[in-house]
């Protein structure tokens, strides 16, 4: 069930992502002076792919420990939840660098298509690489995940609430390691 949940809602968000962005171009064009700020979304969201790609690399490394663990009928939580909760932290550090930086870069009359950007930009690299993956429940978990982070980080920055965003993606991150290592040792919920 929660897959095909996935499946569904991944395509949804990725054309809104990509409609709220080319919105955001739009409006930057027309009031001009942000030329700059475009072309810069364009390379975040091309070259975002292959730097996440670097970052989650160190993950790799606990790879022969889980397959060892597997192996001798060992719990793989510790490793799946270690694994996971790195990853969320990459991801959410991403979104929040990036869409904070947009931000800053804005003025008063263009901040919010500059936020707007730096979330289309921001999620944009991300569902990349999880598009590359739609058969792996975690891909799609993580990137939905991140997602609704990076929009709930949409909200804090236009509301000023800057001082929740660390706790929010804290709890993110501890709850979808949790659960993503919770079904890494017991099997996903609804499979044979």
């Amino acid at each position: 069930m929660l897959e095909r949940s996935l499946l569904f809602v991944s395509p949804v968000v990725g054309w809104f992502n990509l409609l709220a962005g080319i919105v955001a171009i739009i409006w930057l064009a027309i009031k001009g002076g942000h030329w700059w700020d475009i072309i810069l979304a364009f390379g975040v969201a091309w070259a975002g792919a292959w730097i996440l790609s670097l970052l989650l690399l160190p993950t790799l490394v606990l790879l022969p420990f889980a397959k060892w663990a597997e192996r001798r009928r060992g719990r793989t939580y510790v490793l799946g939840f270690v694994s996971n909760s790195y990853t969320m932290s990459v991801l959410g550090l991403w979104c929040v660098v990036i869409m904070a930086y947009f931000y800053d870069r804005g003025s008063p009359d263009s901040n919010i298509p500059m936020l707007v950007l730096g979330y289309s930009s921001t999620t944009g690299a991300f569902q990349f690489l999880a598009s590359k993956e739609r058969d792996n429940e975690f891909t799609m978990l993580s990137s939905g995940v991140a997602t609704m982070g990076a929009f709930f980080t949409f909200l804090l920055i236009l509301g000023d609430v800057l001082a929740l965003i660390i706790p929010i993606w804290l709890l993110l991150v501890v709850a979808v390691s949790h659960v993503a290592a919770t079904w890494t040792t017991r099997g996903m919920p609804g499979s044979a």
